[in-house]
């Protein structure tokens, strides 16, 4: 599966909410999730510098309205390097994982080095944009300042990623911003420079 996505600062949430509502968006859900990331033990195959990422996430899924929890998943995944110079196009593999803790131990045997965790605080909604499916998510990140708006949509034939790029992009431009407000960076890649700035 190949997920395309744009990755946006944003200042005013309530309203970015107000123009996903003509759009009918529907608000899916609230997650708080805790990503740990690894990195492959030999350094011929360093991931900071192959464009990957290996990604255990836990997630507490909660009602949007009445922030009640439903349910707590784990997922590994896999993310392979960038496709796309305009926007941000990756292979993504998704396994969801039972044992947590199992797969943490598995994963410290084979030696991966556990990079870094980032907290996220994420709104999740689904809408139909010109009989396309576009996942909506404004995220609130752990040492990053302000807020965040990604729309992503999955695709499984990768001879269709231009015309899911203009999609995308037609998209963000009606919710009011332009290719000049994409950000290249993974939330890894933004946090990762925040601390090394630090120091």
């Amino acid at each position: 599966m190949l997920e395309i996505e744009t990755k946006i600062k944003i200042d005013n949430i309530i309203l970015l909410k107000k123009k996903l509502e003509k759009f009918n968006a529907k608000n899916c859900a609230i997650l708080d999730q805790i990503d740990t990331y690894y990195n492959y033990p030999v350094e011929s195959r360093d991931f900071s510098k192959t464009d990957e990422a290996l990604r255990l996430r836990k997630t507490t899924e909660s009602d949007p309205i009445t922030l009640k929890k439903l349910k707590e998943v784990v997922d590994l995944t896999y993310k392979g390097p960038n496709l796309d110079k305009e926007i941000k196009t990756r292979i993504e593999h998704v396994c969801h994982v039972i044992e947590a803790e199992k797969i943490e131990e598995i994963l410290k045997a084979l030696s991966f080095k556990d990079v870094i965790s980032i907290n996220k605080h994420r709104e999740v909604f689904e809408l139909n944009y010109n009989d396309n499916k576009i996942e909506v998510l404004i995220d609130i990140i752990e040492n990053l300042p302000g807020s965040y708006f990604e729309a992503e949509i999955l695709v499984k034939d990768d001879k269709m990623i231009e015309y899911y790029k203009n999609v995308l992009f037609s998209f963000i431009q009606e919710c009011g911003y332009s290719k000049k407000d994409i950000l290249p960076d993974t939330y890894l890649e933004m946090v990762l420079e925040k601390i090394a700035k630090k120091y």
